[in-house]
């Protein structure tokens, strides 16, 4: 018999659930889309101020406040309860000529690290734009 050997698949009763902490965000046509935990990090601010050194090839965000200079706003996206899109189509240009990428093609992922070194001071997360994965992206 073909089939001689095969068993149905059980998946397990007591699976447990686990989240995964990453500090990252996605680079789209339009718009740049934090992690939750990366929001949260920020204490899930309303604006962001974005900073770019393009000789090493970073970007940072930073919380702001509404008013302040060049800060943008973040808006909430696909219900997940927390503020993680930035929505300013220069914004992904300068990012995307920065990490040599297109968005037209593919999105891009971008990790991250928490940058505080004084408690007193607004934390930051700085992004990494030399090593860009692609996205996966779902056919619409």
């Amino acid at each position: 018999m073909i089939l001689e050997g095969f068993e149905v698949f059980d998946r397990p009763k007591n699976k447990v659930k686990t989240v995964r902490e990453v500090i990252g965000c996605t680079v789209q046509t339009g718009r740049i889309r934090i992690t939750t935990y990366t929001s949260k990090l920020l204490g899930n601010p309303e604006y962001v101020t974005v900073i770019i050194n393009k000789d090493k090839r970073k970007f940072a965000i930073r919380k702001a406040v509404k008013g302040e200079t060049k800060s943008l706003a973040i808006t909430y996206s696909d219900n997940v309860g927390v503020r993680n899109s930035i929505r300013c189509a220069s914004l992904v240009r300068a990012i995307c000529d920065i990490a040599k990428c297109s968005v037209e093609k593919t999105a891009f992922i971008c990790t991250g690290e928490l940058i505080q070194n004084n408690p007193n001071m607004p934390a930051f997360i700085m992004f990494d734009l030399i090593n860009v994965s692609p996205a996966n992206r779902k056919k619409s």
